[in-house]
């Protein structure tokens, strides 16, 4: 026993030392950063708050604050530009220890999938260099050139934490293209050797959160039974699914399955998935009212089924589990919708 526990902590102090080393390889070359102001797209988004920053599973967007101060021995010329810096690895560093504790599912986080995967490591300390600053530094004391930055990542887009660990986690999830094509290329395989310069015009171009279009459907009514609700519009095709998880323990992740009491899975692994819809917009869609959820037309639809999130399942309570009645339900209106394929699912927490 001691000796699996200690491989285990020199494989993770080895990956950390790892990702440290490359960001700081990256601060010491001077790459620039690129400030923008960075829009909150969503109502009543679902933000899980951390120690050193946060996670907009609404938007997909991970936020922290760096702090640095320059010390005496340096001239006051240069005090700002010192504390800018130290700010930035500030930063860095925060959003290295915030990404790797990230839920991909209910039983892995990014942590697990780089140990098993030691070569993402590498994709990841590249995906952080081009992390971006939200607005403009805070300058806090003037004595010591004290200042605040905050700065941001997407787990969504071409650019974002999604793309590159797709791959690994839909092979261990065993999830299949639509397509039945290659994957697509990493986010290191992507990138240039140089650092492609960002402006505020192409920032989260791919990632935002799907903006509302026309005015909100009328709720679809849900009764004690959704049985009943479900036979009496027989002939209506459902075009999406909300799943209402509040107060159900349920916590949000990149990739969650959805499966019945008796833990046969109806969503994510069964479902052909369309590679380029989810690597924009994720699996599902995470928002906290029944209204705002109805407002994003472009991802469920005017039609969506509306069924209840019973409790959380494995380790890290990321699985929704729904009633055998409901999985029935959402089986039927799928095979005639086919809107699963499309990651047509938002989850209220």
């Amino acid at each position: 026993m001691k000796k699996n526990e200690s491989r285990y902590f020199n494989t993770n102090k080895q990956w950390m030392k790892t990702v440290f080393f490359v960001i700081m390889l990256i601060l010491c070359i001077n790459i620039q950063v690129t400030a923008f102001d960075l829009k909150q797209e969503s109502d009543n988004p679902v933000i899980e708050k951390l120690e050193n920053g946060s996670i907009d599973w609404s938007g997909g967007i991970i936020k922290v604050k760096g702090v640095g101060f320059s010390s005496e021995n340096v001239k006051k010329a240069k005090k700002k530009s010192v504390a800018l810096a130290e700010a930035q690895a500030d930063a860095y560093r925060n959003l290295a220890n915030i990404v790797i504790e990230v839920r991909l599912d209910s039983e892995l986080t990014v942590k697990n999938l780089v140990n098993e995967f030691y070569n993402i490591n590498t994709q990841i300390a590249e995906f952080i260099k081009h992390a971006k600053m939200i607005g403009q530094p805070k300058y806090l004391n003037d004595s010591d050139g004290t200042v605040e930055v905050e700065m941001a990542i997407n787990i969504y887009g071409t650019r974002g934490l999604f793309n590159i660990l797709k791959d690994k986690l839909f092979e261990k999830k065993e999830i299949h293209s639509v397509y039945n094509t290659e994957p697509t290329p990493s986010l290191l395989n992507i990138l240039t050797p140089s650092p492609i310069p960002l402006t505020s015009s192409t920032i989260n171009s791919d990632s935002s959160p799907l903006p509302p279009e026309q005015s909100p459907p009328t709720p679809l009514s849900v009764s004690p039974s959704l049985a009943e609700d479900m036979s009496s519009t027989s002939d209506n095709i459902m075009t999406g699914v909300i799943i209402d998880c509040r107060k159900s323990g349920i916590r949000p992740s990149i990739c969650p399955s959805i499966i019945d009491t008796q833990g046969e899975k109806i969503y994510v692994e069964n479902i052909p998935i369309d590679p380029d819809f989810v690597i924009n917009t994720g699996i599902v869609g995470y928002t906290q009212t029944i209204e705002t959820a109805q407002k994003n037309i472009k991802r469920i639809g005017t039609s969506p089924l509306m069924l209840k999130g019973i409790k959380a399942s494995g380790q890290l309570k990321a699985d929704i589990v729904i009633s055998d009645s409901d999985a029935k339900l959402l089986q039927k209106a799928d095979s005639a919708g086919r809107f699963l394929q499309n990651a047509s699912v938002i989850i209220l927490l």
